[in-house]
């Protein structure tokens, strides 16, 4: 929550005592409200929190939803993340199959598909790093037409933290 600044309860789940087999729901609610007495969280009420200086303010959407995508993709995988690096919202490592990989969310508003196509004209230099379009809708997928290979997550509908991912861009 630190660098995320938001969390959803079901969210923090996944990051409070990775790999604790006595891990319950329950366990991790307390956790959040013991965060939340002490002032190192603050509730917004229905499973949403957030740093306590973010009390009061809006909820960032599209960080609760890149740190849906990122816990998709790195599962239990997870070595480091940062978040707000423009023109990304979340960028993280993660351990697949063996392998770091290096990825990053950036997030697609509806109308701002031009935009989008405009940053990802040519890959970022020196880093190799999957870019993980975060869609609105699926809708978008056809506006956009990125020049190197990278994925969109598109969301379904059915519930929170459900997101469909396909390969886009020129791949080879």
């Amino acid at each position: 929550m630190k660098k995320t600044g938001w969390l959803y309860g079901r969210q923090a789940y996944r990051f409070l005592r990775p790999g604790d087999e006595r891990k319950t729901p329950e366990l991790v609610a307390a956790s959040l409200r013991q965060l939340c007495y002490i002032g190192k969280a603050a509730d917004h009420g229905k499973g949403l929190y957030s740093r306590p200086d973010l009390r009061g303010k809006e909820p960032d959407v599209w960080m609760l939803a890149a740190v849906d995508v990122m816990q998709d993709l790195a599962g239990g995988g997870l070595l480091d993340l940062a978040a707000d690096r423009p023109p990304y919202k979340l960028c993280f490592l993660a351990q697949r199959d063996g392998e770091v990989a290096s990825m990053a969310v950036l997030p697609v508003p509806p109308g701002g598909e031009a935009h989008t196509d405009f940053l990802l004209e040519r890959p970022p230099e020196g880093v190799d790093r999957t870019v993980i379009l975060l869609l609105a809708y699926g809708g978008q997928r056809d506006l956009l037409h990125p020049k190197y290979p990278c994925y969109f997550a598109v969301p379904e509908s059915g519930g929170p933290a459900r997101y469909r991912y396909y390969k886009g861009g020129e791949a080879p």
